[in-house]
């Protein structure tokens, strides 16, 4: 598959820079590029846009799915918290 064929039909035309799940994945290897280790070609946009959480298997992810990141600067403050499931909402 390359770069700009798209995996199982789904599309890559997302407007959102960054995906919040993505962030926090342990996989993620480029925000410019939206790679991470189960979609090197690219992460679709339902994944991107955190409308569909990738902890279940989706077609195309190489068995590969989200894992929080263990490691971080700090741990989440409540309105740090609330501001997350917020946006997970509203998209």
């Amino acid at each position: 598959m390359g770069v700009g064929d798209q995996p199982s039909g789904l599309t890559m035309r997302s407007k959102h820079i960054a995906s919040v799940q993505c962030c926090m994945c342990v996989h993620l290897r480029s925000i410019v590029d939206r790679r991470c280790d189960a979609y090197p070609d690219g992460v679709p946009d339902p994944i991107w846009d955190d409308k569909t959480m990738h902890t279940v298997p989706i077609d195309g992810d190489h068995g590969i799915r989200y894992q929080e990141r263990a490691v971080r600067a700090r741990p989440m403050t409540a309105e740090e918290q609330m501001w997350y499931q917020r946006v997970l909402r509203s998209r």
